[in-house]
């Protein structure tokens, strides 16, 4: 069993998990500054069983990357609600349910894991999601009970892939 001096020796800073920034292609900077939660997706390799004599051996099968979800303040203006909204909208149009073409259908974001002394240099604690689109934009809540808080909601993006760096 280690001692503390080897932990102290072995595990000098950690990362905060309130120091990070979130971009998006296409909403602005104001969402840096409102999105309230975010998260490092998950990724997960299915196994494939080969049977060789009396042996299962399992093999590195297709990844799946886990959707994306952020919690955002809302502006009095709903800027970038309604910036989401008309993504979605752009994707399937509702009135002749048509939609774009993958022009402007996917979009880049990135999540940044800020350093205690303001850097972000870090290799893995940046990670770009490659062609996110919101499935899920959550309502507002509303309510006379929440007269000291910022209403906020929650967005879902799908994605193919992400990338470290």
């Amino acid at each position: 069993m280690g001692t503390v001096d080897e932990f102290v020796n072995n595990f000098t800073v950690g990362a905060r998990a309130n120091l990070y920034k979130v971009q998006v292609d296409g909403l602005g900077q104001k969402l840096e500054f409102t999105c309230k939660t975010a998260s490092l997706p998950g990724k997960t390799i299915n196994p494939i069983e080969v049977k060789y004599l009396s042996n299962t051996i399992k093999l590195g099968g297709d990844a799946t990357f886990d959707d994306w979800t952020i919690t955002i303040l809302a502006d009095e203006g709903y800027e970038i609600r309604q910036a989401l909204l008309q993504w979605q909208e752009d994707i399937k149009a509702n009135p002749d349910a048509t939609g774009m073409g993958d022009t402007y259908y996917f979009r880049t974001a990135t999540v940044t894991q800020i350093k205690r002394d303001g850097g972000d240099d870090r290799g893995v604690g940046k990670i770009k999601l490659v062609n996110i689109w919101p499935t899920v934009v959550d309502p507002v809540e509303l309510s006379f009970d929440s007269a000291d808080t910022i209403a906020e909601y929650g967005v879902s993006f799908s994605l193919s892939h992400w990338e470290l760096g």
